[in-house]
């Protein structure tokens, strides 16, 4: 069986800082959550787009987002 892995970065991606905190995969929305440790949250679809949620453009209180989890109904915690 052979595995692909691409590497994304601020250079060759919708991603705002190249540090990473936690990565989760949403099995409902099909989509990969990003936490940073100044950019705040990144939302990955896997089909190229991006979106980055931190604390000018949402609700999020600051940009550090040091992990997150889902919780059984698939709610998004996020620890700032």
């Amino acid at each position: 069986m052979e595995c692909a892995f691409k590497q994304y970065t601020t250079e060759n991606s919708g991603m705002p800082f190249n540090h990473t905190n936690c990565v989760l995969y949403d099995k409902k929305e099909k989509v990969l959550w990003i936490s940073t440790y100044r950019a705040g949250l990144v939302r990955y679809d896997l089909k190229g787009n991006w979106e980055n949620y931190h604390n000018e453009n949402s609700e999020i209180p600051t940009s550090y987002i040091s992990t997150m989890t889902f919780d059984k109904n698939g709610n998004l915690y996020l620890a700032t």
